[in-house]
């Protein structure tokens, strides 16, 4: 049958596809749709995972030795805060991902003296190992000018844990001058960790 353009723009002789213009389940061979009928990783795009922690009292920091920073974590719950998904849990300041996945982790250290000048240096350190040992991966340095003092250490990685129980992350920190302490505080975020999953590995 010819198609013919009629002078009032519709068309006769043309059946589309679909007749009312809709894509309902109904109209699909197996009446569903998911990832595997979608663009690659369509299906899943979107930030699934936010979540952050913090001190919540000063951590004293033994000077000129790389110091783990194992207790007062807590997750944030205060002001508004909107934790996204399933969140990281913590144990002696390990911390462990819910799922595989790219992520980005940051940190925020706010390092103050009481007594004197410091260097103060943030590490994000992982492991690949399940705990037993970790890396450097970023590194962020700051300098408490005098006594009593603030100075502020912020890094980033983005992370590909390609094994939950495996792949850990810590923070570790490092400060020249003694009584230096790592601030923390239960109402407001001082020195703290964010995550957040970016996508499939």
């Amino acid at each position: 049958m010819p198609i013919t353009i009629n002078g009032n723009g519709t068309i006769t002789g043309y059946t589309p596809p679909i007749a009312d213009g809709s894509i309902t389940t109904a109209k699909l061979a197996n009446n569903s749709v998911d990832a595997s009928k979608l663009a690659s990783g369509l299906a899943d795009q979107g930030i699934r995972m936010v979540d952050m922690w913090r001190l919540n009292a000063n951590t004293s920091i033994s000077p000129n030795v790389g110091y783990f920073i194992d207790s007062n974590w807590e997750r944030v719950d205060s002001d508004n805060f909107g934790q996204l998904g399933t969140g990281m849990t913590e144990s002696s300041g390990v911390f462990t991902f819910p799922s595989t996945g790219i992520y980005l982790v940051q940190t925020t250290t706010n390092f103050r003296n009481p007594n004197s000048n410091s260097g103060g240096y943030a590490y994000i350190t992982v492991s690949t190992n399940g705990g037993s040992s970790f890396d450097d991966a970023a590194l962020s340095t700051s300098w408490v000018s005098a006594s009593n003092r603030y100075s502020t250490a912020t890094c980033s990685h983005v992370l590909d844990v390609t094994d939950t129980s495996q792949i850990k992350v810590m923070l570790k920190v490092y400060v020249t001058s003694s009584s230096t302490v790592a601030e923390g505080n239960t109402n407001r975020t001082m020195t703290g960790m964010t995550f957040m999953r970016l996508g499939d590995t």
